[in-house]
């Protein structure tokens, strides 16, 4: 991925580290006042705003989809300001399974740190139902 632009590569390392659980890393990559958008109307579903809501938001996954939910991109395009990703998500929990198509959006800070996110999955109904 040499010819990736950084901030793709950033979007990259997130996902990563959001699929090891690893918040700090995870924390490390966004701005201190960081806004993330969760799409839908389910219980992850709304605005969180700065470290702590971040963090919350991950850690409130339940261990059971956490094991196997792993994000997936397909694509991850970006410049200097935005990047838009789309994303595979496999989920499973209890026996149920969702295969989202997610869409990402972040759009980036004058130091390169992830400013402001929007995740929107494809079937939010099923996917709030598996970690609900």
């Amino acid at each position: 991925m040499g010819d990736e632009h950084r901030n793709a590569a950033r979007v990259r390392a997130a996902l990563e580290a959001h699929d090891r659980r690893d918040v700090d890393t995870m924390l490390a990559l966004w701005s201190a006042d960081a806004v993330f958008h969760h799409g839908g109307p389910g219980p992850r579903g709304g605005t969180y705003r700065g470290a702590d809501a971040l963090a919350g938001l991950l850690a409130g996954q339940p261990a059971t989809a956490r094991k196997v939910s792993v994000m997936h991109p397909v694509e991850v395009l970006a410049d200097e300001d935005y990047a838009a990703a789309i994303l595979r998500v496999p989920t499973q929990r209890d026996g149920a399974r969702v295969d989202a198509i997610v869409a990402y959006a972040a759009r980036f800070d004058a130091d390169g740190n992830l400013r402001e996110g929007w995740l929107l999955a494809s079937d939010e109904a099923a996917w709030d139902a598996l970690y609900g």
